[in-house]
């Protein structure tokens, strides 16, 4: 069994420490104890899910989990969550992924780096469009579909597709 100490932060902005202990190999299970009474576990296929199952309970009771895996970038790789997923990526905002972003996943972050489960998904969901649109962007297919659209003729033309899949253009 692996433990920390770690801090949480209430809403109110009060700090105490508490103790996180988790086993080193599967079923993954997370356990937070807070001095001042609760407990909380949480279960999942990684330590990150079983994490994050942690900070919902612990989110109702007005409190947030000062570790790396709470942060706004946080996010494990496939292959990380296949080996437990003790360590995550802190996505970084204009670059490449490279190996100077891979941190502890309970490791301690500072209290305003932390946010809620809900704002980590939805900044996780807002990174991969921003990435699919840049993958359309750079795609040279799109731009043969943007000339092809610039290109096509008068207005009251309709394109039209051929048996053998060529297209042309017709009044």
């Amino acid at each position: 069994m692996t433990s920390y100490d770690l801090q949480v932060m209430s809403t109110s902005g009060q700090m105490r420490k508490v103790r996180v202990s988790h086993p080193e190999e599967p079923p993954w299970t997370l356990r937070v104890a807070d001095p001042q009474g609760r407990d909380y576990c949480g279960k999942g296929q990684d330590l990150y899910e079983a994490l994050r199952q942690v900070r919902v309970e612990m989110e109702g009771d007005c409190l947030m989990l000062c570790c790396n895996g709470a942060r706004k970038n946080a996010h494990p790789s496939p292959s990380m969550s296949a080996a437990g997923a003790d360590f995550v990526y802190l996505t970084p905002a204009y670059r490449v992924l490279t190996l100077r972003d891979i941190f502890p996943l309970l490791g301690p972050a500072p209290p305003s780096s932390v946010v809620t489960v809900e704002e980590q998904k939805d900044y996780y969901a807002a990174k991969l469009m921003s990435r699919m649109y840049l993958i359309q962007w750079c795609n040279p297919v799109s731009w043969v579909k943007v000339l092809e659209a610039a290109f096509k003729g008068p207005r009251d033309w309709q394109p039209e597709i051929s048996q053998d899949g060529v297209l042309a253009w017709h009044c």
